[in-house]
């Protein structure tokens, strides 16, 4: 598993280490004056859709996180981490971390890891009829709590049930997402995509979902 994601962190450290795209939102201070204090790494909390759900996030441990940066350049990225079915925000920490990748992106970029609610089956999985809510509404939740981050550099990350959701956010969101990786997923929503972002897929010669490939997310 931590070898897939290898792929996927060489993928996402030479993206934070790129040029910012031009994007007209500079990132700078949100309009409410709210302090990035009112969040520190750790579960967090949001109504969505009715019900209350978890992410955990985790900021940077440097002193980098500004506050009041007047240009993207001091601002660090935003990257979303979606786990595979009958998993949690736990696989990719400390000593339930299946993937490796928190560790390898370290301080360059705030991380977001939601969780995913427990279906009809039991299975712990990701719903399109709502989850797409859920990024908007995590989204919007940092917002309102005045967390500064690089909006030309938000980055979306999945494995498998979370890979799928991942190809989906990239296609849906093409106008504010800048680019997914993906290990084990599949693009369930043909090619009705906004915007355009760049893409790596991993799939295993044996994946169930090897064969569905995300070319038209690459426009």
């Amino acid at each position: 598993m931590k070898k897939a994601f290898a792929v996927l962190n060489l993928f996402l450290i030479l993206a934070l280490s790129g040029c910012n795209s031009s994007n007209d939102d500079d990132g700078g201070p949100s309009e409410n004056g709210s302090s990035v204090e009112a969040i520190s790494t750790g579960l967090q909390t949001v109504m969505s859709n009715g019900v209350e759900r978890t992410y955990y996030i985790k900021l940077p441990e440097d002193d980098s996180l500004s506050l009041s940066a007047s240009s993207t350049e001091s601002l660090k990225p935003l990257i979303f981490a979606f786990h595979g079915s009958f998993a949690s925000h736990e696989a990719w920490l400390g000593e339930t971390d299946r993937y490796g990748f928190v560790d390898e992106i370290g301080n360059d970029a705030i991380i977001v890891m939601p969780d995913a609610l427990q279906q009809s089956d039991n299975n712990v999985n990701w719903n399109e009829n709502y989850d797409f809510l859920f990024f908007e509404d995590i989204l919007a939740e940092l917002d309102r709590l005045g967390l500064e981050y690089d909006r030309s550099r938000l980055f979306v990350v999945g494995h498998s049930s979370g890979a799928t959701l991942t190809q989906q956010i990239g296609c849906f969101y093409g106008d504010i997402v800048r680019a997914i990786a993906t290990s084990s997923g599949r693009l369930t929503v043909g090619s009705r995509c906004t915007g355009s972002i760049a893409v790596i897929q991993t799939n295993a010669t044996n994946d169930y979902f090897g064969g569905t490939v995300a070319l038209s997310l690459i426009h």
